[in-house]
C-alpha cells in the first residue's frame, strides 16, 4: 500500500514512511526470536518461569540482518512496477491534459465567439439606442405639433359645435317637415272629421244669406218707418198749405193783394213739397214691402248653399267620428 501510494506522496512523507517500515521489520524479527527462544526451552524440558524478556542485542541483530538491504531489494522490485504504474498515470494525466487543453481551446473559441456575439449585440444595442433616441426626438417634435393641432382643433371645434348645432336643428326641422308632408294624405283621410268639416262649411255658407236676410228685414223696417214719418210730414205740410191759402184769401178780401200773393206762393210750395214727401214715402213703403217679401228667399237660398257646401266637404256623407280615440283614428301604414 505504501509503494502504491508513492507516486502520489511527497518526498518527506515517503522518507518517514520508509523509516517506519524499517522499525516495523526490526520489531517483527525481534518478536520472532523471542518466540523461538521460548519454544526451545519448552522443547528441552526446561520449566518456564513465565514470559521473560530475552536480552536481544538490537545492533548485533541489525548487523546480522541487513534491513536496509532487504528494504532496498524490496524497493527495487517495486520501483519498476511503480515506474510502469507512474507511466500509466502519466499517460492518463497527459490524456486528461490533452482533453483539458482541447476543452480549453474549445472554451477559448467559445469565449471568442461570445466576445464576437457580444460585440455584435453591443453594436445592435447602440444602433437600437440611437434609433430610440431619434424616435424620442421625433416623438417630442410630433407631440409639439400634436399640441398645436389640438389647440387649433379646440378653437375650430367651438365654431364647429355651434354650426353643428344649427345644422342639427335644421336637419331635425327638415325631418319633421318632410314627415308632416308625407302624412298629408293620411291626415286628410283619417285625422279629418269630414262630418264636422261639412257642418262648419254649411254654417259658413249659410252665414252670408242669413246676414242678407237680416239686412233686408232691417232695411224694410227702416223704409216702412221712414215712409210713415214722411207721410206724417207730408200731411202736416198739406195742412199748413191749406191754412196759408185761407190766410191769403182773407188778406185778399182785406185788399192786401201782395200779402195774399205771397201766402198763395207759400201754400203752393208746401203742397208741392207735401206731395213729394208723400210720393217718396209711398216708394219707401213699396221698397219695404219688396224687402219683406224677398227676405225669406235669402233663407231658402242660404239653406241651399249650406247643403251644397256640406256635400262638397263630405261627399261620402261620412258620419261623425266616435268619441273614443282608440276607434276614431286609424294609424298610418308604413
Amino acid at each position: 500500500l505504501l509503494f502504491q501510494c508513492r507516486p502520489r506522496c511527497s518526498v518527506g512523507i515517503w522518507a518517514s514512511a520508509a523509516s517506519a517500515m524499517r522499525l516495523a521489520i526490526v520489531a517483527v524479527v525481534s518478536g520472532a526470536i523471542r518466540a523461538y527462544g521460548a519454544s526451545s526451552s519448552l522443547f528441552l524440558g526446561q520449566k518456564s518461569e513465565g514470559p521473560k524478556s530475552l536480552p536481544i542485542n538490537t545492533k548485533a541483530l541489525h548487523s546480522q540482518i541487513d534491513v536496509d538491504r532487504q528494504v532496498e531489494k524490496f524497493e527495487d522490485k517495486r520501483f519498476e512496477a511503480n515506474l510502469a504504474e507512474l507511466g500509466s498515470y502519466t499517460s492518463a494525466a497527459a490524456a486528461r491534459a490533452a482533453a483539458a487543453a482541447e476543452e480549453a481551446t474549445a472554451a477559448e473559441q467559445h469565449v471568442q465567439q461570445l466576445d464576437l456575439t457580444n460585440e455584435v449585440t453591443v453594436a445592435s444595442a447602440k444602433d437600437y439606442l440611437n434609433k430610440l433616441q431619434s424616435e424620442a426626438q421625433d416623438a417630442v417634435e410630433a407631440s409639439g405639433e400634436v399640441a398645436k393641432t389640438v389647440s387649433e382643433a379646440k378653437t375650430i371645434s367651438k365654431a364647429a359645435s355651434a354650426k353643428a348645432e344649427k345644422l342639427a336643428l335644421k336637419s331635425v326641422e327638415k325631418m319633421f317637415e318632410s314627415k308632416y308632408k308625407s302624412l298629408e294624405g293620411w291626415r286628410k283621410e283619417v285625422l279629418t272629421n269630414h262630418w264636422e268639416n261639412a257642418r262648419q262649411a254649411g254654417i259658413k255658407a249659410f252665414q252670408p244669406y242669413e246676414h242678407m236676410m237680416s239686412v233686408a228685414n232691417e232695411r224694410a223696417n227702416k223704409y216702412k218707418a221712414a215712409a210713415v214719418t214722411l207721410s206724417g210730414v207730408a200731411s202736416s205740410l198739406a195742412d199748413q198749405a191749406s191754412k196759408s191759402s185761407l190766410t191769403a184769401g182773407m188778406k185778399r178780401m182785406n185788399g192786401d193783394m201782395e200779402g195774399a200773393a205771397n201766402l198763395d206762393g207759400v201754400a203752393r210750395g208746401l203742397r208741392t213739397h207735401s206731395q213729394e214727401l208723400k210720393t217718396y214715402a209711398k216708394n219707401l213703403n213699396s221698397e219695404s214691402e219688396i224687402l219683406s217679401e224677398n227676405a225669406p228667399t235669402y233663407l231658402e237660398r242660404g239653406l241651399m248653399a249650406s247643403k251644397r257646401a256640406r256635400y262638397d266637404a263630405n261627399p261620402g256623407y261620412l258620419p261623425p267620428l266616435p268619441m273614443n280615440p282608440d276607434f276614431a283614428y286609424v294609424p298610418p301604414t308604413n
